[in-house]
């Protein structure tokens, strides 16, 4: 697995990129926290609850880092993260 952005290869984890999918294939809309870890891990059962965020965080780091995006993954209000 791998992904690109503005053609430059990002290096990501495979929790990372399937996070990436995840959000980028619903594009626009907010994601509560438990949705992206059924989407991701299968069953929200498993993590811990502040885990993925975590995960979003070295993501959004790893796409500012390359002068991408500022705000890829944006925390919406007590809702949920959207892309």
């Amino acid at each position: 697995m791998s992904a690109t952005l503005h053609g430059e290869m990002l290096a990501l984890t495979t929790y990372e990129f399937m996070l990436l999918r995840a959000l980028a294939e619903r594009a626009g809309r907010v994601m509560a926290r438990e949705k992206l870890v059924d989407l991701v891990r299968g069953s929200a059962d498993e993590t811990f609850d502040r885990t993925i965020d975590v995960h979003i965080s070295r993501l959004r780091q790893k796409l500012t880092t390359i002068r991408a995006i500022r705000e890829c993954s944006r925390p919406c209000a007590a809702s949920g993260t959207s892309l």
